[in-house]
């Protein structure tokens, strides 16, 4: 009979053992685990370090080119002026074509004038620099134009995404003539503006 009843007693303990297990266990499993936090990478580089720009122009480089639809063979010869200003004239006609970088070196001033048959196109090609340290920049250019009624005006980067560490493209301007006008000459002048957005 003591037997017996000491094996009820381990059967119980038993019994109670698992009965306990079970509850912790479902109490346990029942938990919701939450993690909360945040990270931040932190750009080590500044407004400073981001620096691009139009470049200098550079004496031998032919920054203006010039189409004509007539065939005549008129065409342009450049002058190198200063490391912010190219000019181009006809030695034969009165055509002439300009850039000016302004100071800021983020903007540009371009002109034609006395062009003389519709389709009539210019190129005047900007340089461009990024002198950022490792920072990558997307690159979109922008015209005013001020004489829409004579003139059809382009900007295009050369790349869309220019490398740091003094990589280099440029903004080509593309003027063409679509009226003639039939009293008095007309001169195109065109603001062009440079825009660069740091990228990784």
């Amino acid at each position: 009979m003591k037997k017996g009843k000491r094996n009820s007693k381990i059967m119980l303990g038993l019994l109670i053992a698992v009965l306990t297990l079970g509850i912790g266990y479902a109490a346990i499993s029942g938990v919701t685990l939450l993690i909360n936090g945040s990270a931040t990478a932190t750009a080590s580089g500044t407004d400073a370090d981001f620096n691009v720009h139009f470049d200098d122009f550079v004496q031998g480089t032919n920054y203006i080119a010039y189409t004509e639809t007539a065939g005549t063979g008129d065409s342009l010869t450049q002058t190198f002026d200063t490391v912010k200003h190219i000019s181009a004239a006809s030695g034969e006609t009165t055509k002439q074509a300009d850039i000016t970088v302004a100071n800021d070196q983020k903007n540009a001033t371009v002109s034609v004038s006395n062009m003389t048959n519709v389709g009539d196109t210019v190129n005047l090609t900007i340089p461009v620099i990024n002198e950022s340290d490792g920072i990558k920049a997307d690159l979109s250019a922008s015209v005013v134009n001020n004489n829409e009624e004579y003139f059809n005006v382009t900007a295009a980067p050369g790349t869309e995404t220019l490398n740091g560490n003094n990589a280099k493209s440029s903004v080509t301007v593309t003027v063409s003539v679509i009226k003639v006008p039939k009293v008095e000459d007309k001169t195109g002048t065109f603001t062009v503006t440079l825009t660069a957005d740091p990228t990784e």
